[in-house]
């Protein structure tokens, strides 16, 4: 194609409005100003002259399906019917998530109440034992006893838990140190 067919076809078919998104931004199409006629323009027209810089900052994004449209992956623009029932899935996700998360923070809740440490005698007032009877009994028992106390919290026990399971690092008197190792050289046959 010419250089003064281009410019004529410019002037005939500047521009052509292909559709909408949800927020009200337009897109249209210029045809191509290179010699390949299948890859046209393609640019959008924000719906509020402001709002191109919240795009461009990240506060808002267009919808991914233009977006497709805009770079060239996605061949046809979407309708406004697709646009609404992926808006629609996007906003059961949301919902769908929102409700795991409250389970879980539950599900959390639930685990720290149980973890919790608890009183290991109960004072009942038909019996005769007094408050003092388990604080002996904790002071007869010796220091490094892997009993729950009462007064570790459960993220104590946790890490006490997690030193144990740590495997102890091997002295330098260990026997199955590595040996230094040098290859010979082979020798071929002859």
């Amino acid at each position: 194609m010419s250089f003064i067919s281009r410019i004529i076809q410019r002037f005939r078919a500047p521009l052509r409005y292909v559709g909408r998104d949800l927020e009200g931004n337009r897109f249209y199409e210029h045809p191509s100003s290179s010699s390949d006629p299948r890859r046209t323009k393609r640019t959008v027209q924000y719906h509020k002259p402001d709002d191109m810089w919240k795009y461009i900052g990240g506060g808002k994004r267009i919808p991914v399906q233009w977006s497709a449209w805009l770079t060239h992956t996605r061949p046809n623009p979407p309708s406004l019917e697709e646009l609404q029932t992926d808006m629609a899935r996007q906003q059961r996700v949301t919902a769908n998530v929102a409700l795991i998360e409250a389970r879980d923070r539950a599900e959390l809740a639930e685990r720290v109440r149980l973890e919790a440490p608890t009183p290991e005698t109960t004072i009942r007032p038909d019996s005769d034992t007094t408050a003092e009877e388990p604080l002996q009994q904790q002071e007869e028992a010796p220091p490094d006893a892997t009993s729950d106390t009462p007064s570790l919290t459960p993220e104590q026990r946790r890490q006490m838990e997690r030193e144990k399971a740590l495997p102890k690092m091997a002295t330098s008197a260990d026997p199955y140190e590595p040996q230094p190792w040098t290859p010979r050289a082979r020798t071929r046959g002859g």
